[in-house]
């Protein structure tokens, strides 16, 4: 059983600054969630364009498209525990209310999953 959460986290939105951060990540979490289940050269082939500079950079500068990073209060600046991308802008038509946001991606890193973070993300 994991240990609880008890000094907090902070969140910051991330920046062109940091794209390598995001790549890390953003692979790191991937691989972690999918990897077993997945043939290791489709999950190579995959990561390559998903979690490229160039399509996380396209990202980050795409309108409406937000990256956040999650850090433990305790933990290592250069080190997030997770992300989120959030995207705005035109809904599917079933989606209905008033400037709905889509969440697009939420990983945290494998050490992190049941130590209490996801309410305060």
């Amino acid at each position: 059983m994991s240990t609880p959460v008890t000094s907090g986290f902070a969140v910051r939105d991330a920046t062109r600054a940091d794209v390598d951060l995001l790549m890390d990540v953003c692979c790191r979490t991937f691989e972690d969630a999918f990897g077993a289940d997945n043939d290791p050269a489709d999950m190579a082939a995959y990561m390559t364009t998903a979690f490229s500079r160039s399509q996380i950079l396209t990202e980050l500068l795409t309108p409406q498209s937000i990256f956040f990073l999650a850090y433990d209060a305790e933990g290592k600046p250069d080190q997030p525990l997770g992300y989120a991308r959030l995207l705005g802008g035109s809904p599917d038509a079933s989606v209905k209310g008033p400037q709905p946001v889509e969440l697009c991606r939420l990983y945290l890193e494998t050490w992190a999953i049941g130590r209490g973070y996801g309410p305060g993300f």
